[in-house]
């Protein structure tokens, strides 16, 4: 696979379906599975979400939340995506995403996500300029939040698109966020590097703080991981959580739906042993958990990564993690 740099030191890496990804430098994780950078985002991020929003009839308004923006693609590709969806009558008369991001030096590659030929609608309606605008005022004023409010050109399933991207620690964004839009959003998107690289945002706590910004009963969180700490989290914090479709060699990922009950201790009983009926229109999208993925959900496994106060670092809170699963262990 071809890389290049760009004037902004940023190298970018041509995955398996020719679109481009980065590579983190300090963890060294790509940002986007080889498969590729704009599949990964179709199958783990957009197309069940619209299945499930179809399978709803759609909303009159959706409100999505876009956690650990990155270079934009799951947000892009959402809105292409459904830009393309043969709706029924009536069409989605507001489109609301907020991102978060804590990486400012992104906003070069999300531009340059936005200038690829994958997102063809988002050019014709003219919410790709509208959005790339934005983003160079971003990094040419040195301010930390822009918002773009339009209504797209020669759409016929959208009437008014809302766009607003705010670069700040995910963790000091979310209270503020919970106090302003409590059961408000119908999609969230979470999407940092991997928990055992950053388990900071992959915290029962924060997983419990979407449970109340998600809308009740029908609110969805999607997410690239598997691990058994997230799934357990999920759990605990009241989403009853599925397996979505695999990419590449990867075994799927996670879809999390706000409709259980919270518990202070994580059992299987908690994970759903057949899919709710508005899933079943499309079984080659979401999954039960099967047999192989509920064995490794031992009680020590399945111990969640914990941050009470959303301070704590990655040092902090992989030890208490594992001071609680030695704890497990002695006790069995």
């Amino acid at each position: 696979m071809s890389e290049a740099r760009d004037n902004e030191g940023l190298v970018y890496i041509e995955t398996g379906d020719g679109s481009i990804t980065l590579a983190d430098y300090e963890t060294g994780e790509w940002y986007h599975n080889s498969a590729g950078a704009f599949k990964e985002s179709l199958v783990n991020y957009a197309e069940p979400a619209i299945a499930l929003l179809g399978a709803e009839k759609y909303p009159g308004a959706i409100a999505l939340l876009d956690i650990c923006f990155g270079m934009g693609y799951n947000t892009f590709t959402f809105i292409e995506a459904l830009m393309q969806t043969d709706l029924p009558a009536s069409t989605i008369q507001n489109l609301s995403i907020k991102a978060v991001e804590i990486d400012k030096s992104l906003i070069p590659a999300m531009i340059k996500t936005l200038e690829q030929p994958v997102y063809p609608i988002l050019k014709s309606s003219g919410l790709n300029l509208a959005i790339v605008e934005m983003l160079r005022e971003l990094l040419k004023n040195g301010t930390c939040q822009g918002r773009v409010s339009m209504i797209p050109q020669g759409v016929s399933s959208i009437d008014r698109i809302d766009f607003e991207i705010c670069f700040d620690d995910l963790r000091l964004s979310l209270p503020a966020l919970l106090a302003e839009e409590k059961h408000c959003y119908d999609l969230i998107f979470h999407d940092p590097f991997s928990p055992r690289k950053f388990p900071q945002f992959w915290t029962l706590d924060i997983f419990s703080i979407y449970r109340r910004l998600l809308k009740e009963k029908s609110g969805k969180l999607f997410t690239y991981s598997v691990a058994d700490a997230v799934r357990s989290a999920l759990a605990l914090a009241g989403f009853s959580v599925y397996r979505t479709r695999a990419l590449g060699r990867k075994t799927g990922g996670t879809l999390a739906v706000a409709d259980a009950t919270g518990s202070n201790s994580f059992g299987l009983n908690l994970i759903p042993k057949e899919l709710p009926g508005l899933f079943q229109f499309s079984p080659e999208l979401f999954f039960v958990l099967d047999e192989n993925e509920l064995e490794k959900l031992t009680p020590r496994q399945a111990v969640p990564y914990r941050d009470p106060g959303l301070s704590l670092d990655r040092a902090a809170i992989l030890r208490n993690r594992q001071n609680e699963q030695d704890l497990l262990s002695q006790e069995s």
